[in-house]
């Protein structure tokens, strides 16, 4: 009797040492999974906000002076527009803003994506009080991070920064913010960890059915012991083991393998985006500069004179056609029109396209804005005349 309570104390110090083992792997495997998690998911939040600081206009920004005298001007209501829309955009994002360091070494706000108004603007000139070391140094070494969770007087976020260099000096004049609530980057972590924890309760599970079995064996009387059961107890908890690390290594080459897909594409899609950003800016600070600055010198550009200036544009295989679309008053609008069918247009007229995308007359407005010259000008005839302040889209970036 002695020696049969001795065995059962050893075998549940066995047990409990096992259980306890393998609680400490699976919590090991969910913590280095979570790691693996919050790593990626800052590496892609880092991406991104890199990609929208690319897209910030340099001149823009550089107009403005981070006081209240920014509020109204075009550039700051522009790059205010710009965040707003950028963040509608962009699930789980709360803030997006532009931040710059004054002479005192403090970090202020040039603008943010909240509404003018709103309780959780920052109006340009406010001190960020609640700057870390962190946030310092992205200006005084222009690194890019990402940080937190760090709590300020909004919230407590997951925050990425960006310097922004001033093009002529390569000096850090600004920085971007993009901020993600703290909850919801951890609920999002919780979420990817469902797989593994149901894979580590999985084998928990296993264990404790193995012992509840094999307790189940010993305690059978000696003809029972023939039940297939009894007798293939351990081929049983084999082949349990077995299909749970099949699943196990399955799901985790799997998991792997979409990793490894997703980094390669994110790799590729930002060299693209970046050359794509990199044309972009050259043709407007440049190409589209320039031409803006030839009309403005002149007192008058004839389609001669556009189509001279333009030629060499046309080579650009980032821009499909070059147009001069004036403002064009209402009662102005048939003078313009017979003016061009003398210069031989002699089907020019202002139109737009009604909801099927047919081609009408230009219904009534206070101001046109069509398409007077354009070049290539072939393979855009049908271009000529059309209202470009028609699109609502296009209108608004006019505006």
């Amino acid at each position: 009797m002695g020696d049969g309570s001795r065995r059962a104390g050893r075998s549940k110090v066995w047990l409990t040492a096992v259980f306890l083992a393998l609680v400490g792997l699976s919590a090991a495997y969910l913590w280095w999974t979570a790691q693996q998690l919050d790593r990626r998911m800052r590496d892609g939040l880092l991406q991104q906000a890199q990609l929208i600081a690319a897209a910030i206009n340099w001149d823009r920004l550089d107009a403005l002076s981070g006081t209240e005298a920014d509020l109204g001007a075009p550039e700051y209501e522009q790059l205010k527009a710009q965040l707003a829309q950028t963040r509608s955009i962009i699930p789980k994002c709360r803030f997006l803003y532009l931040m710059g360091q004054n002479d005192g070494g403090e970090i202020f706000f040039y603008v943010d994506s909240e509404p003018a108004g709103s309780e959780d603007e920052s109006p340009p000139g406010q001190i960020y009080e609640e700057a870390t070391e962190a946030d310092i140094r992205v200006f005084t070494e222009g690194l890019a991070s990402v940080q937190g969770p760090n709590p300020d007087r909004w919230g407590v976020w997951i925050s990425a920064f960006v310097p922004i260099h001033d093009p002529r000096t390569g000096d850090v004049a600004a920085a971007f913010g993009m901020d993600i609530d703290a909850s919801d980057w951890r609920a999002l972590i919780r979420s990817n960890l469902i797989a593994p924890i149901l894979f580590s309760v999985a084998i928990a599970g296993i264990f404790w059915a193995g012992v509840a079995l094999f307790a189940w064996r010993r305690r059978l009387a000696p003809e029972q012991t023939r039940a297939w059961l009894a007798r293939h107890a351990e081929a049983v908890m084999a082949a349990g083991v077995c299909f749970w690390l099949t699943l196990f290594f399955a799901y985790e080459s799997h998991d792997r393998e979409q990793q490894a897909r997703a980094e390669t594409f994110a790799q590729l899609s930002v060299a693209r985006a970046v050359a794509v950003l990199e044309a972009i800016r050259e043709l407007r600070d440049s190409q589209l500069e320039g031409l803006a600055q030839f009309f403005a010198s002149s007192e008058v550009v004839d389609r001669q004179e556009f189509h001279a200036y333009t030629r060499h544009l046309t080579k650009n295989p980032v821009v499909r056609a070059w147009a001069w679309v004036p403002a064009v008053p209402a009662d102005a609008r048939s003078r313009l029109e017979e003016a061009v069918r003398r210069e031989g247009l002699a089907d020019f007229a202002i139109w737009e396209k009604n909801t099927f995308g047919e081609r009408r007359p230009a219904t009534a407005r206070e101001m046109y804005f069509p398409a007077l010259y354009m070049e290539p000008a072939r393979g855009n005839e049908e271009v000529f005349g059309f209202d470009l302040g028609s699109d609502p889209l296009r209108r608004a970036a006019m505006e």
